[in-house]
């Protein structure tokens, strides 16, 4: 049976010879225990110290600055428990591998990352500024994968992507449209522009599009002049000379052009008057004729 002492034992500055410090399997199995308290943990095979600043039990032997790993550390689970609320003592070294991707704090930290305890922390009093975070996973970026990567403005000789540029500044790399530099339309070769093969991008801001889209040439011609032009065949009513037509442009700067549906398509001309900006009226002298329909085409 183990002999218990109430008072301190002076040994007299002689050695205690064949001596063993006590054994425990983890911190839980000592207890708690006071400043200056040893204790052997068979588990790590380290000795280990009483805190009680610390409530908590540290490893002997290591030295200021140093990195004593501790073991992985799922940051799926947060066991062992370093960012919550009832983290557990660590102490100012403390190395920890990241096993399982997660959040450390509101950090994301993935497998091979080591997380360090710049200080001794107490139980429950964890913070990220208290950590450092020494990334390991970071390979180079391709079109799937997060990493380090450089951008570059395209080569003279890479026709598909020119007109890009890029600038970098402190690390940080600005990138824009190089327009200066383009070559000019049709320049590259013999061949004569064509409006249905020359394209521009473009933002369609329609609900259901709501995207960058490519747009031909002849499209946009198609779209602005419908935009700015206006036709409607006319049906003669007998006894009607006048005939308001509603073009919608908003504007009295409009050209009216008047053209019978005949075989021979023939142009006509009468009287016109600009109504107001959304409307002409087409005036004739004496009635047209009712089995012959005309059109009316205003231009802006």
């Amino acid at each position: 049976m183990a002999q218990k002492f109430y008072n301190d034992i002076d040994l007299q500055q002689l050695e205690l010879l064949n001596g063993t410090i006590e054994n425990q399997v983890d911190d839980a199995a000592a207890g708690t225990g006071v400043d200056g308290q040893l204790y052997f943990d068979t588990t790590l095979k380290v000795l280990k110290v009483y805190d009680e600043a610390l409530a908590a039990w540290k490893q002997v032997g290591g030295f200021d600055g140093a990195l004593i790993y501790q073991g992985g550390y799922n940051a799926t689970t947060n066991v062992p428990d370093l960012d919550g609320v009832a983290s557990i003592a660590v102490e100012k070294g403390w190395t920890y591998t990241v096993t399982a991707d997660g959040l450390f704090f509101t950090e994301q930290v993935r497998v091979g990352d080591l997380l360090i305890s710049n200080i001794d922390q107490a139980a429950g009093t964890s913070a990220i500024g208290n950590w450092t975070t020494v990334q390991n996973n970071i390979d180079l970026a391709d079109l799937a994968t997060v990493g380090i990567g450089n951008v570059n403005a395209p080569l003279v000789t890479d026709l598909d992507t020119l007109g890009i540029s890029v600038a970098y500044a402190a690390g940080t790399a600005t990138v824009g449209l190089d327009i200066t530099n383009l070559a000019a339309a049709g320049s590259l070769g013999p061949d004569p522009l064509v409006a249905t093969e020359l394209e521009i991008p473009v933002y369609n801001s329609a609900a259901n599009e709501l995207s960058n889209q490519k747009l031909l040439v002849s499209d946009i011609v198609t779209i602005v002049g419908s935009a700015n032009s206006y036709a409607v065949q006319v049906t003669p009513i007998a006894g009607d000379l006048d005939y308001v037509i509603n073009h919608a442009l908003n504007s009295e700067d409009v050209v009216v052009q008047i053209y019978l549906n005949n075989a021979a398509k023939e142009t006509i001309f009468v009287d016109v008057e600009r109504t107001d900006v959304d409307n002409v009226t087409v005036k004739f002298g004496f009635q047209p004729d009712v089995n012959t329909d005309f059109t009316v085409l205003v231009q802006k």
